[in-house]
């Protein structure tokens, strides 16, 4: 009798024990779970270098950019990355972006290697402050050096007319990020630097001429110290072109689309389309401070030939004037198709 009591307790404790046990696996399976799927969410996140950056600053704009943009596009080019940082309205001036090979680089005091490919993105005129890189390395493993390197060779003066504010150096695992900029949105004065000179209106108030006139008073508006080479830019890269074209200086003397020699001006830019048989030449002149500009359009309004181009004759002649900068457009009435 006392061996099968014994044999029971022996049954029992077995039992409860096997029940212990089931009931400890069953509380571990969540933790076990919670463990494997951490794991992973570690390793997905990016090795980043911040730079130092003044909060509120035109160069914390660039950063932030850059991180969201390689943030919802990992796999982004470095051309994607930096025309994504000359893209949007906290760009006040013409920008562009360019590939760059290992050598001399504009910022530096000496030549930049050790990088696999390289874009600079900045603006397209001298005179401002603002130089940008965007580096792809062969490994992250090699961002510690190279952003050393470019520490140690940063030049906020090499831009002779001025000099950044801010150096800004970081990195998202291999992708470099290099900014040398103001301090500040509000370059070459931007709507602070200085007032806009008196208007005067062209005769036409329509057509395509009409509306190039009108972005070139919003150029000036938006930023009254800006150079007649980026407004003639500005000017025909307007959304309204068609075609390519091109801005470039030209000198007192026979000018395309006048019928003698035009002069008294200290400076000026033609723009106008990249082939010959569009109807369309501007011309940007800057008169001297204590010039006569009215009198300046009034030598050279009856000088303009619209037949100039003997393939075809412009329906629009457009004088006007912001300033001392005096606006000259011979166009089509339209400029679709």
């Amino acid at each position: 009798m006392a061996k099968k009591i014994i044999a029971l307790l022996l049954v029992m404790i077995l039992g409860a024990s096997a029940l212990i046990s089931c009931g400890a696996t069953t509380t571990n399976t969540p933790d076990d779970t919670t463990a494997s799927t951490d794991t992973p969410a570690t390793e997905d996140k990016a090795n980043i270098v911040t730079p130092d950056i003044v909060s509120g600053s035109y160069g914390e704009t660039f950063w932030n950019l850059f991180t969201k943009t390689l943030s919802e596009k990992p796999d982004a080019t470095l051309e994607e990355i930096a025309n994504t940082l000359i893209t949007g309205d906290h760009i006040p001036f013409m920008a562009g972006a360019s590939p760059v090979e290992a050598g001399y680089l504009g910022g530096f005091t000496n030549e930049i290697t050790g990088f696999k490919s390289a874009y600079t993105f900045g603006p397209m005129v001298m005179g401002v402050p603002f130089v940008g890189y965007v580096f792809e390395l062969e490994s992250v493993d090699n961002v510690k050096d190279f952003t050393k390197t470019l520490e140690d060779n940063a030049d906020p003066r090499w831009n002779v007319c001025t000099e950044a504010d801010h150096t800004l150096i970081g990195a998202v695992e291999n992708t470099v990020f290099f900014l040398m900029c103001p301090a500040s949105v509000d370059l070459d004065g931007g709507e602070e630097g200085g007032e806009m000179g008196e208007v005067i209106w062209p005769d036409v108030s329509e057509g395509a001429g009409a509306m190039l006139f009108d972005a070139f008073v919003g150029y000036i508006e938006n930023n009254p110290a800006i150079g007649i080479d980026e407004l003639a830019t500005l000017l025909i890269t307007h959304e309204s072109i068609q075609f390519m074209g091109g801005a470039m200086p030209v000198e007192a003397g026979y000018l395309a689309g006048f019928t003698a020699d035009i002069s008294g001006f200290e400076s000026a830019y033609s723009f106008a389309p990249m082939i010959s048989t569009i109807p369309f030449v501007g011309y940007l002149f800057q008169i001297a401070e204590d010039g006569d500009v009215n009198a300046f359009i009034d030598t050279i309004e009856p000088l303009a030939n619209p037949s100039w181009n003997v393939c075809t004759t412009a329906d629009q002649t457009v004088i006007g004037a912001v300033g001392n900068t005096v606006f000259f457009l011979m166009c089509p009435t339209s400029l679709e198709g």
